[in-house]
């Protein structure tokens, strides 16, 4: 099984490598993620975009590392960003925390 360790590379190469790698995967496929914080919001952002075609199987969870399993449980894509023009986005103005990695 292919080990995803994330903890050399910088927040925002992060999230795209994990997507990355589980796109590519086949039904039954899955790799181990390593991580150096609990990976909560990329947990939701899975379950946004590919609602039931994945499992998450935590091996440690922590304090200082974080393991688990994510395998591709079905086929399908990526759901796509839909937006909507009655929201505003306001500039984040504070120091980026590990939690929005």
């Amino acid at each position: 099984m292919q080990i995803l360790d994330l903890r050399d590379l910088a927040c925002p190469q992060r999230r795209a490598r994990v997507f990355q790698t589980f796109d590519a995967l086949d039904v039954g496929e899955g790799f181990e993620f390593v991580n150096d914080h609990a990976p909560t919001s990329l947990y939701h952002k899975f379950c946004q975009l590919y609602p039931n075609q994945f499992s998450w199987e935590y091996v440690e969870q922590g304090p200082e590392v974080w393991r688990l399993i994510i395998r591709r449980s079905a086929a399908g894509e990526a759901i796509p960003f839909q937006t909507d023009a009655s929201l505003t986005i306001q500039p984040h103005t504070g120091e980026q925390t590990n939690e929005d990695c």
